[in-house]
């Protein structure tokens, strides 16, 4: 009698093993043939009022695309690659803050408060309509982007609404209140943005910390702040952001006295609509400025009271202010404790670790969990146990 063949069941699991293994091997190997053809830098740009989200521009109509184009150019000569993604969101003629002769007629009689409300009301709200769903927009493509290419810097730029939409979204996320996103991923979102460029920003505030270019005053202020739409607040992080704002831009630089007659609420709209035509050159300033800023080395601060003696180095885009602030938070008297567990300052998850030893020195390295490079050194001249 012949002997039936042997069935071999124990190949079965190990086919499908075979095949997971394989399949995983797959995903990994495109995973990283994926996050090896992330560029070193990403501009994420939301185009102004009225704007055309066209090819031509990148979708982040002409303002903004300009910039990105020059930015994208000097970052060549570094040896860098960045790319543009535009912010999809509706963006509203600035037409609507020009008021119609009957409102002009109006304001003649209203005193400044009635007439800051009426006008509020009546055109900067319906002005502001799609602010909501470009921070949101803003969020959430910033969140794939560092979720796909984490070790991929981000910088944000916007002009007229797309300014209000980048202050906007930049707030939020420091303040944990972002709608697209929860924590931890909008800190890590936070903490890859190195630079922003602004252009005539409506929530611009007086005396703001940031780099201005342009020929408006650092007393002057936005729309949205001049007329108490909005509480003012500056950028989240002054120290990596430059703006672009002229004299009586509608928009950044608001003055009841330029809505009181057709003639000057038509020279507010038309400066606010001419950067191009008539201020390439701070614009040009502005990417200069950030371009300096992406491409030089660490800075030194010199810290006081309890920490002296520390040396620290800041990369770029954190300020001495916040260096000497994660510098107090690690540690006590002039000692920093390698122990101590991420900690958050201004808006951002911190965490420092021994970076080397020496003989009475040690270096610790600060930075944030997401990041791929410290963004500061401290250097202490006592060894930390």
């Amino acid at each position: 009698m012949q002997r039936a063949p042997a069935r071999r069941w124990w190949l079965v699991p190990v086919l499908v093993l075979i095949i997971l293994l394989a399949a995983a091997s797959s995903a990994a190997g495109a995973r990283e043939a994926h996050q090896a053809a992330c560029p070193q830098m990403v501009l994420i740009g939301a185009r102004g009022s009225g704007e055309s989200d066209t090819s031509k521009t990148h979708g982040m109509g002409p303002v903004v695309s300009y910039m990105a184009d020059r930015l994208a150019g000097e970052l060549r000569g570094n040896r860098e690659v960045m790319r543009t993604l535009p912010v999809i969101y509706s963006a509203l003629s600035v037409d609507v803050l020009r008021p119609s002769k009957a409102e002009i007629a109006s304001f003649a009689v209203l005193s400044p408060a009635a007439t800051a409300a009426y006008y509020y009301v009546h055109n900067v709200k319906p002005y502001l309509a799609s602010i909501e769903e470009g921070v949101n927009s803003t969020i959430s493509e910033a969140a794939a982007e560092v979720a796909a290419c984490p070790h991929t810097d981000l910088i944000l730029a916007g002009y007229s609404q797309g300014a209000i939409v980048v202050h906007q979204a930049e707030l939020r996320l420091e303040d944990g209140t972002a709608p697209p996103v929860a924590r931890p991923l909008d800190t890590e979102v936070l903490n890859r943005i190195v630079g922003t460029l602004l252009v005539a920003d409506g929530d611009r505030v007086r005396y703001s910390e940031e780099a201005l270019f342009g020929s408006a005053s650092a007393g002057d202020q936005g729309v949205q702040v001049a007329i108490h739409g909005i509480a003012a607040r500056d950028v989240g992080d002054p120290g990596g952001t430059v703006q672009v704002c002229d004299a009586q831009d509608i928009v950044c630089d608001f003055s009841l006295s330029n809505i009181r007659s057709l003639k000057r609420a038509a020279h507010a709209a038309a400066v606010h609509t001419s950067y191009l035509d008539h201020d390439k050159h701070n614009l040009n300033l502005a990417v200069d400025w950030l371009h300096r800023l992406l491409t030089r080395p660490y800075h030194a601060c010199k810290p006081t009271g309890l920490l002296s003696g520390v040396v620290l180095r800041a990369r770029v885009g954190v300020t001495c202010q916040t260096a000497l602030a994660v510098a107090r938070y690690q540690g006590t008297h002039d000692v920093l404790d390698p122990a101590v567990p991420p900690f958050r300052v201004a808006g951002r998850l911190w965490r420092c670790e021994i970076a080397s030893r020496a003989h009475r020195h040690t270096l610790m390295a600060c930075g944030t969990p997401a990041a791929g490079r410290p963004s500061m050194y401290v250097d202490i001249p006592v060894p930390v146990s």
